[in-house]
Protein backbone atom coordinates (compact mmCIF):
# COMPACT_ATOMS: atom_id res chain seq x y z
CA UNK A 1 0.00 0.00 0.00
CA UNK A 2 2.95 2.33 0.52
CA UNK A 3 3.74 2.22 -3.19
CA UNK A 4 0.17 3.21 -3.96
CA UNK A 5 0.38 6.03 -1.46
CA UNK A 6 3.58 7.35 -2.95
CA UNK A 7 2.06 7.23 -6.43
CA UNK A 8 -0.96 9.19 -5.22
CA UNK A 9 1.11 11.72 -3.36
CA UNK A 10 2.90 12.53 -6.60
CA UNK A 11 -0.40 13.21 -8.37
CA UNK A 12 -2.16 15.09 -5.57
CA UNK A 13 -0.91 17.77 -3.24
CA UNK A 14 -0.04 16.48 0.23
CA UNK A 15 -2.60 17.61 2.83
CA UNK A 16 -1.33 19.44 5.87
CA UNK A 17 -0.64 17.19 8.84
CA UNK A 18 -2.09 18.26 12.11
CA UNK A 19 -1.62 17.31 15.70
CA UNK A 20 -4.88 18.94 16.69
CA UNK A 21 -7.30 16.18 17.76
CA UNK A 22 -10.40 18.28 17.23
CA UNK A 23 -9.44 18.81 13.61
CA UNK A 24 -8.95 15.03 13.20
CA UNK A 25 -12.34 14.43 14.79
CA UNK A 26 -13.91 16.74 12.22
CA UNK A 27 -12.43 14.71 9.37
CA UNK A 28 -14.77 12.73 7.18
CA UNK A 29 -14.17 9.67 5.09
CA UNK A 30 -13.66 11.95 2.09
CA UNK A 31 -10.72 13.62 3.85
CA UNK A 32 -9.07 10.23 4.28
CA UNK A 33 -9.94 8.36 1.12
CA UNK A 34 -9.91 9.50 -2.44
CA UNK A 35 -10.07 6.70 -4.99
CA UNK A 36 -11.52 3.16 -4.64
CA UNK A 37 -13.23 0.86 -2.20
CA UNK A 38 -13.43 -2.91 -1.72
CA UNK A 39 -15.27 -5.25 0.61
CA UNK A 40 -13.30 -7.55 2.87
CA UNK A 41 -14.33 -11.05 3.99
CA UNK A 42 -15.90 -9.75 7.21
CA UNK A 43 -18.00 -7.17 5.36
CA UNK A 44 -15.96 -4.16 6.48
CA UNK A 45 -15.41 -1.73 3.68
CA UNK A 46 -11.84 -0.62 3.23
CA UNK A 47 -10.52 2.01 0.92
CA UNK A 48 -7.18 2.35 -0.76
CA UNK A 49 -5.22 5.14 -2.45
CA UNK A 50 -5.37 7.67 0.33
CA UNK A 51 -3.97 11.11 0.59
CA UNK A 52 -2.04 10.28 3.76
CA UNK A 53 -1.01 6.77 4.90
CA UNK A 54 -1.40 7.74 8.57
CA UNK A 55 -4.98 8.80 7.95
CA UNK A 56 -5.65 5.51 6.18
CA UNK A 57 -4.41 3.56 9.19
CA UNK A 58 -6.50 5.71 11.52
CA UNK A 59 -9.57 5.32 9.31
CA UNK A 60 -9.14 1.54 9.13
CA UNK A 61 -8.84 1.43 12.93
CA UNK A 62 -12.01 3.51 13.29
CA UNK A 63 -13.88 1.22 10.89
CA UNK A 64 -12.65 -1.86 12.79
CA UNK A 65 -13.64 -0.29 16.12
CA UNK A 66 -17.11 0.43 14.74
CA UNK A 67 -17.46 -3.16 13.49
CA UNK A 68 -16.30 -4.54 16.84
CA UNK A 69 -18.65 -2.23 18.70
CA UNK A 70 -21.59 -3.34 16.57
CA UNK A 71 -20.65 -6.97 17.22
CA UNK A 72 -20.43 -6.35 20.97
CA UNK A 73 -23.80 -4.59 21.01
CA UNK A 74 -25.37 -7.49 19.12
CA UNK A 75 -23.82 -10.06 21.48
CA UNK A 76 -24.94 -7.99 24.46
CA UNK A 77 -28.54 -8.05 23.22
CA UNK A 78 -28.38 -11.82 22.71
CA UNK A 79 -26.91 -12.30 26.19
CA UNK A 80 -29.66 -10.17 27.75
CA UNK A 81 -32.26 -12.38 26.07
CA UNK A 82 -30.53 -15.55 27.28
CA UNK A 83 -30.22 -14.10 30.77
CA UNK A 84 -33.94 -13.32 30.89
CA UNK A 85 -34.75 -16.86 29.73
CA UNK A 86 -32.48 -18.32 32.39
CA UNK A 87 -34.09 -16.18 35.07
CA UNK A 88 -37.56 -17.37 34.01
CA UNK A 89 -36.33 -20.96 34.02
CA UNK A 90 -34.78 -20.50 37.45
CA UNK A 91 -38.01 -19.05 38.82
CA UNK A 92 -39.94 -22.03 37.46
CA UNK A 93 -37.39 -24.45 38.94
CA UNK A 94 -37.44 -22.59 42.25
CA UNK A 95 -41.24 -22.89 42.33
CA UNK A 96 -40.93 -26.64 41.74
CA UNK A 97 -38.37 -26.93 44.54
CA UNK A 98 -40.65 -24.98 46.89
CA UNK A 99 -43.55 -27.31 46.04
CA UNK A 100 -41.37 -30.36 46.70
CA UNK A 101 -40.27 -28.91 50.05
CA UNK A 102 -43.90 -28.42 51.09
CA UNK A 103 -44.82 -31.93 49.98
CA UNK A 104 -41.81 -33.36 51.81
CA UNK A 105 -42.75 -31.48 54.98
CA UNK A 106 -46.33 -32.77 54.74
CA UNK A 107 -45.02 -36.33 54.38
CA UNK A 108 -42.73 -35.87 57.38
CA UNK A 109 -45.68 -34.65 59.43
CA UNK A 110 -47.78 -37.67 58.38
CA UNK A 111 -45.05 -40.24 59.14
CA UNK A 112 -45.62 -40.50 62.92
CA UNK A 113 -49.33 -41.01 62.33
CA UNK A 114 -48.67 -43.67 59.69
CA UNK A 115 -46.15 -45.40 61.97
CA UNK A 116 -48.68 -45.42 64.83
CA UNK A 117 -51.38 -46.92 62.59
CA UNK A 118 -48.90 -49.50 61.39
CA UNK A 119 -48.11 -50.46 64.99
CA UNK A 120 -51.83 -50.74 65.82
CA UNK A 121 -52.45 -52.94 62.79
CA UNK A 122 -49.48 -55.12 63.68
CA UNK A 123 -50.88 -55.60 67.19
CA UNK A 124 -54.30 -56.48 65.77
CA UNK A 125 -52.74 -59.02 63.43
CA UNK A 126 -50.60 -60.47 66.23
CA UNK A 127 -53.67 -61.43 68.33
CA UNK A 128 -55.39 -63.61 65.67
CA UNK A 129 -52.03 -65.03 64.64
CA UNK A 130 -51.26 -66.04 68.22
CA UNK A 131 -54.76 -67.54 68.56
CA UNK A 132 -54.23 -69.49 65.33
CA UNK A 133 -50.91 -70.83 66.49
CA UNK A 134 -52.43 -71.80 69.85
CA UNK A 135 -55.30 -73.61 68.11
CA UNK A 136 -52.93 -75.48 65.82
CA UNK A 137 -50.80 -76.49 68.79
CA UNK A 138 -53.82 -77.78 70.73
CA UNK A 139 -55.05 -79.87 67.82
CA UNK A 140 -51.68 -81.49 67.44
CA UNK A 141 -51.58 -82.48 71.09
Amino acid sequence: MSSLSSENSQEMPEPKRTDNISQMADMTEDDVVTVTSENTANGVETRSHSQDPVLVVIWEAVVQIEANTNLLVSEHKELKILCAELQRSLQFTQAEVDDMKKENQNLKEKMPSVNEKNSQLKRKVDVPENNLQTSIAQEII
